[in-house]
């Protein structure tokens, strides 16, 4: 299980390729952004930062975006008066001129959550919404959606507008970075952001059932039935910030559920991440401060449970204050202490301390506006409950009797060992001669298939005896020769120790000691050259090549003996580079000026072409004097 969740989280952690945000990019000046030479294809997406107009207390429609209005610098958030209401609240029309090349690949706006509702004009049409933006509280209903809108056809000038109001926030406004930039690009970002916050959500709840499982076993342990509540309590807090997948997932959820689980995620985490160090290390803390750090996390939550949403949201710092209060006393009375004492687990839950507290502190400072960087604690919570799993699973391991546990398991290996061992032997000894029956069966076949083509070689040899006829007897004649050659091949197997392949140069001796006495000639009138390098091949590619020498060789010997019909043949086998070569040189008039062995309708050469496309070889007629033919065959189409 714990193997399952590191998979997630290596998963979210892989497909989070992150937004392509261009520093470089230009920068929108009194409510217009020049696009003109910005290719998006090599210079990424374009952060839509700076100027832009806005109208405070006004829902301007497309065609009424002509007249000025006040600038705003994106990204945006209200105080006081700013959007026609009191503290942070009210509602207005953003408006942003783009001017873009007159031809790009199709473009699309990645969009973040808006505070708190707003719906979005390109080019006068609607291309998203989230909630109801309005005039007052009354008619407006707010709602986090994040996504990408697809620009559709710009013609060279694209126009953007906002309807965004807020009146359930301490502030609204577009108060996070909005990208243009290629349409498929965005939208795989998008969907490498959902799925990295699904993959953390699926191993946090993994981890968390894990260590469940653990303290449902040993209820002594209460560090793992924290630990699971604090996994279970980040997982959710996955689905309700960043992306939002809750909001995706049940749309009907209403906003205020989204902000209460949103504040009481980080209280109720703060409260269980302390009751989790406080029982697992065993370090003395007064008592009254152990009261303190546990209580005011609940008292929190109290309050967000029962506290207006406007108030709920203005009261940021006291949680911040309430983290940072905690995490200096977890420092100083417990992780401090526990790395004097090298306590177990001490030095890996404080490297994750660390990367969190570093994280948390960055995110305060991001969310509040003070600093542009990255929200970074859904990366440091995956590193710190991985390190704080390791350092459980190490406790667990050292909590067991190892040394009964392992003299039992050693017994009861070591009997199954025996066990597994006889077993072996007699499987070993079947196997065995199952393979001898195999091999004799197999010899039994290759001596019955050999003696049925010699007796076919006899039948046709008496009928050529039996024919007066010079062309029909040759036939006969070149067809006994051909089913001598495979038959050699079935005699060669049966007395081969290897019943899968046979001896290339001892088959070529006897095949052409074959033919040889076949057409009269003396032993000495057919050269063979074959490597000394002994060279096995199976079956399928030994008949290829008897067939392939049993033409070329007859041939040679029915036109290559010259006037006198005297002369030599030569035959050589060798291997060349990455082919086996086969070359036949005689001493006779030759090939006929433009003969083509692929154009030809002899069956012979039709035979051997078609042999060697099955192997990718080629035929290569090679100039005089006398006929010399070469034929190639790649070595890796061979199986030796």
């Amino acid at each position: 299980m714990l193997r399952l969740a590191a998979l997630f989280l290596l998963a979210g952690f892989l497909s989070c390729s992150g937004e392509r945000i261009n520093t470089r990019s230009p920068v929108a000046q009194a409510g217009e952004l020049d696009l003109r030479a910005w290719d998006f294809s090599k210079q990424g997406s374009v952060n839509l930062k700076g100027d832009w107009e806005f109208y405070p207390g006004k829902f301007l429609s497309p065609a009424e975006a002509a007249q000025r209005g006040t600038l705003r610098t994106i990204p945006d958030l209200w105080h006081g008066k700013d959007a026609a209401a009191e503290n942070g609240m009210g509602y207005g029309t953003y408006i942003l001129r783009v001017l873009l090349p007159q031809h790009t690949e199709p473009l699309a706006l990645r969009l973040p959550s808006v505070s708190t509702a707003f719906e979005l004009f390109l080019d006068g049409k609607t291309a998203m919404q989230a909630g109801i933006p309005g005039i007052n509280a009354q008619v407006s209903v707010p709602a986090y959606k994040t996504g990408v809108a697809e620009t559709g056809d710009h013609g060279g000038e694209l126009q953007i507008l906002f309807h965004v109001s807020n009146w359930d926030y301490r502030s609204g406004g577009l108060w996070m970075p909005i990208y243009l930039g290629a349409k498929d690009s965005l939208q795989n970002e998008k969907r490498n952001a959902d799925f990295l916050a699904l993959a953390l959500f699926a191993a946090l709840m993994t981890i968390g059932l894990n260590s469940l499982l653990i303290f449902l076993f040993r209820r002594k342990e209460v560090a793992y039935f924290y630990f699971t509540l604090f996994a279970v309590i980040m997982g959710l807090r996955t689905l309700v910030t960043g992306e939002y997948l809750l909001c995706a997932i049940f749309p009907s959820i209403p906003f205020s559920i989204i902000i209460l689980l949103e504040y009481l995620t980080v209280s109720l985490s703060m409260f269980v991440c302390s009751s989790f160090f406080i029982s697992f290390f065993p370090v003395k803390i007064p008592g009254w401060l152990r009261l303190l750090m546990l209580s005011a996390p609940l008292a929190y939550a109290v309050f967000a449970l029962l506290a207006p949403l406007p108030l709920l949201t203005r009261t940021p710092g006291v949680i911040y204050a309430i983290i940072i209060a905690s995490t200096a006393t977890l420092f100083i009375k417990v992780f401090i202490p526990a790395l004097k004492k090298h306590l177990q687990g001490a030095r890996l839950i404080f490297c994750g301390a660390v990367v969190l507290s570093i994280a948390t502190i960055n995110d305060m400072l991001f969310s509040s506006f003070l600093i542009v960087t990255f929200d970074a604690v859904i990366y440091a919570q995956a590193i710190f409950l991985l390190l704080q799993m390791v350092a459980l699973a190490g406790r667990f391991a050292g909590a067991i009797k190892r040394s009964e546990t392992m003299a039992e398991e050693l017994g009861q290996s070591n009997q199954r060992l025996r066990v597994e061992i006889v077993l072996n032997v007699e499987k070993q000894e079947s196997l065995e001669n199952l393979l001898e029956e195999k091999n004799l069966l197999i010899r039994e076949v290759h001596h019955r298939v050999k003696n049925s083509l010699q007796i076919i070689s006899s039948i046709l040899s008496l009928q050529a005896n039996r024919i007066n006829k010079t062309a029909e007897s040759g036939v006969l004649k070149n067809l006994r020769f051909r089913i001598q050659a495979l038959s050699l091949v079935h005699e060669k197997l049966y007395n081969h120790v290897s019943t899968g392949s046979i001896m290339l140069h001892d088959y070529i001796t006897s095949l052409v000691s074959l033919l040889s006495s076949g057409y009269g000639l003396e032993k000495d009138e057919i050269t063979i050259e074959v490597p000394t390098a002994e060279l096995e091949v199976d079956i399928d590619s030994s008949i290829d090549i008897g067939l392939i020498v049993t033409e070329l060789v007859s041939n040679a010997c029915k036109y290559g003996r010259g006037m006198q019909e005297t002369g030599s043949i030569v035959l050589s086998i060798e291997t060349r580079a990455q082919d086996l070569c086969i070359r036949l040189c005689d001493e006779g008039p030759g090939f006929p000026e433009g003969f083509d062995p692929n154009s030809t309708k002899t069956l012979g050469y039709l035979l051997v072409i078609t042999l060697l496309k099955r192997s990718r070889g080629i035929l290569e007629i090679l100039p005089g004097p006398g006929g010399r033919v070469e034929v190639r065959m790649p070595l890796a189409r061979i199986r030796c």
